[in-house]
């Protein structure tokens, strides 16, 4: 069986800025996504993984796009997130594979 690891995010495109035991962070230019009749001018995505204790331990993955939002009609911007992928698993191989499945489809949270 194959064993995911950071090496398999970088391979996605993000550069790794932290990369840590418990937790590792990255960016990568981000992808088109539509907002509708709101105007978004994206910054980039990111990636964050943590390892968590909590009831028996897990690894959660999280990504976001960062830009500035401008909703329909209106003159004021403000800074957001939208886009997330958020994976989960009992280990970090096991997260990172439904990340990078989901990234790689762009199989978006909906909330």
């Amino acid at each position: 069986m194959y064993n995911y690891s950071i090496k398999d995010v970088k391979k996605l495109g993000f550069k790794m800025l932290v990369v840590a035991n418990d937790r590792s962070f990255g960016t990568i230019k981000p992808e088109t996504y539509n907002t509708g009749k709101n105007h978004f001018k994206p910054s980039f995505r990111s990636v964050y993984i943590a390892d968590c204790d909590w009831q028996g331990g897990f690894v959660y993955i999280t990504s976001n796009i960062y830009g500035i939002m401008k909703l329909y009609r209106c003159k004021t911007e403000f800074e957001t997130e939208i886009g997330n992928i958020f994976t989960s698993g009992k280990t970090r191989s096991e997260a990172i594979k439904k990340f990078v499945y989901n990234f790689t489809n762009k199989i978006y949270n909906k909330s």
